[in-house]
């Protein structure tokens, strides 16, 4: 974990065999979260730093929206 600050953030470095990099510090993703309140509601931003190309911060963008759409009716849908 690189920092925890509740309620409003997270981050920590990431790496996984599927990037077809060397797990060492300087190839890891750093993974941030972040947590506002605005009128009542709870947004979550998430942010992936340190992509080695392109094509790798696409794929996590990717990901990503396909996860906080998941949350996101997840949430919804228990409220």
């Amino acid at each position: 974990m690189l920092a925890f600050a509740p309620p409003s953030g997270l981050s920590y470095s990431y790496w996984s065999s599927f990037s077809g990099t060397e797990d060492v510090p300087e190839a890891r993703l750093v993974i941030r979260y972040r947590l506002d309140e605005e009128n009542g509601r709870v947004n979550v931003r998430v942010t992936t730093a340190n992509c080695a190309t392109e094509e790798q911060a696409d794929h996590a963008a990717r990901n990503w929206d396909i996860v906080l759409h998941g949350l996101k009716t997840l949430v919804e849908s228990r409220a």
